[in-house]
């Protein structure tokens, strides 16, 4: 399932009409085209439907690295009440809410961190993961 900012979304047989414009992921099955024109305009829908697919079965938001538009992913799995994997050792946006967990962030990381849904793994500890 794939969630994406409909101007950016480039259909299949169609030309791309935005310089950030992507091809839609080939191997996934159905998509999600919500308004937007910015990367990062998906990540609330992104996470309502995730929502909406799981149900009332648990579910987890898995961070590895990332940038900008992960973080934003990640406050809005917190605002669903889904729980944020964190990969330690992946670098950027992962690393940063790592350190949020200690308190060395910003203020809007720092809020996720006290959401209480923060688990991190070190990259060296999968092995943990896998049992977590």
């Amino acid at each position: 399932m794939g969630v994406s900012p409909s101007d950016l979304s480039v259909l299949p047989g169609k030309m791309p009409c935005h310089e950030e414009a992507a091809p839609l992921e080939p191997n996934h099955t159905h998509f999600v085209l919500v308004k937007g024109t910015h990367w990062g305009d998906e990540s609330k829908s992104l996470a309502r439907v995730a929502s909406s697919i799981a149900g009332p079965a648990p579910s987890v938001a898995i961070v590895i690295n990332g940038g900008e538009v992960t973080l934003r992913d990640a406050e809005c799995s917190v605002e669903e009440r889904r729980p944020l994997w964190v990969i330690e050792g992946t670098g950027r946006s992962a690393d940063r809410l790592v350190a949020a967990t200690h308190g060395q962030e910003e203020e809007r990381l720092l809020k996720v961190a006290e959401s209480g849904l923060v688990q991190a793994w070190h990259l060296d500890d999968l092995d943990g993961l896998r049992r977590g």
